[in-house]
């Protein structure tokens, strides 16, 4: 089957996420034409979005990344001011120019259409196509700096112009279900064979060398969204204890500066990871709730758990059935209780049981089930053409 894909960033980067994770797979015995395609919000005169604007000049001018023989992945110019009718029509002009342009070079006659993004609503509803996909790993309208109801609106419609409707968390089932079809539910997967490296002996990363005592972990982006109150409270009651933050930094720290037990490492390679987490003792996710941070299903959970480590975390709907080894704060003291609690049970016959709990939840397993849609859609359709001739 060949696909062309719609989706935004760089889902190829340094910091691989669920879409990565599938179509990678997929790709093995599918064709894809990946589109870095129309944001949701509208860029700002600020240092975060220029640079991004030229990122993206730069990829476009480079053409196509070929990751493999069958992925192939694209970024178009488009203008992202999503209210004015003229440049949504512009946009939609020259979207469709550069993927038939890509089309034509990998020879796809009639792909089905994939979003990961309801910013594509106007092409992804007006092409024709064997089979259209909406996968939904967020709940976009909640994003910070977005017009909620602008979003909501393209979601209605790209809801109801799909023949299949994915969601990566049973909240947004249950939320896209409201646009009046089914849902398929598939949970995150994990790359077991990467994470449970971490129960293996391996030499300590140098900025490591210099970290006292038992290691709190936590890696990914930190942002507004990011509890600094519980953890620096668990600091400043436990200076015995590391807490160790990998990641880049979007927002600010200045809370943290007093305590020396608070480590900031920087970004790590996602190849990376498991050196650090096989050196740490308990890893956290740390978020405070609203209702963005509620439908997420943060693949980090089930890596932390596959490489063997208790786990603290804010009480997220779709990791409560790891509640054997995630303990779930709901104020800073709880926080501080959760860590010591995981910390003075956390040894090498705990971790192995904690790994084996998630072993079954492979991205390769994942991509099965998704192939399995696709495949079930399609004879639906061909079922349907069939009792209508």
């Amino acid at each position: 089957m060949d696909f062309v894909c719609f989706g935004s960033g760089d889902v190829w980067g340094k910091t691989p996420t669920s879409r990565y994770h599938l179509i990678s797979r997929l790709s093995e015995n599918h064709r894809f034409l990946y589109v870095e395609s129309i944001g949701i919000r509208r860029p700002q005169a600020r240092n975060k979005d220029i640079k991004k604007i030229f990122q993206k000049l730069k990829s476009f001018f480079k053409g196509a990344r070929i990751i493999n023989r069958n992925l192939w992945v694209i970024t178009p110019i488009i203008i992202p001011l999503h209210g004015n009718k003229c440049v949504v029509k512009l946009n939609e002009l020259l979207l469709s120019a550069s993927i038939r342009y890509y089309m034509t070079r990998m020879n796809m006659t009639r792909p089905c259409l994939w979003a990961n993004i309801p910013s594509v609503v106007c092409l992804f509803t007006r092409w024709s196509s064997p089979m259209k996909l909406y996968y939904c790993p967020d709940r976009f309208a909640e994003f910070p700096g977005v017009d909620k109801h602008l979003i909501e609106s393209w979601e209605c419609d790209i809801v109801r112009a799909s023949d299949a409707v994915v969601a990566s968390a049973q909240s947004l089932v249950d939320y896209l279900k409201s646009y009046g079809k089914d849902v398929h539910y598939i949970p995150h997967g994990v790359d077991y064979s990467q994470f449970a490296g971490a129960l293996t002996p391996g030499n300590k990363p140098f900025d490591l060398l210099d970290v006292p005592g038992k290691i709190v972990l936590y890696y990914g982006m930190v942002e507004d969204w990011f509890d600094f109150e519980s953890v620096c409270l668990f600091a400043s009651r436990n200076p015995e204890v590391s807490v160790v933050i990998l990641g880049k930094i979007a927002t600010d720290i200045s809370s943290a500066a007093p305590y020396e037990n608070i480590r900031f490492l920087g970004f790590k390679d996602y190849k990376q990871l498991p050196d650090y987490l096989r050196f740490s003792d308990c890893c956290i996710l740390p978020f405070k709730m609203d209702e963005l941070i509620n439908n997420v299903n943060p693949l980090k959970v089930r890596e932390y758990l596959a490489a063997g480590r208790p786990v603290v975390a804010s009480p997220l709907k779709e990791i409560k059935r790891y509640a054997e080894h995630v303990l779930f704060y709901r104020s800073p003291e709880d926080f501080n209780n959760c860590v010591l609690k995981q910390l003075s049970d956390s040894g090498k016959t705990r971790w192995t049981r904690i790994s084996e709990s998630v072993k079954n939840e492979s991205w390769d397993s994942k991509a099965r089930q998704l192939e399995q849609i696709f495949m079930m859609t399609l004879a639906a359709q061909q079922k349907d053409n069939y009792t209508r001739q």
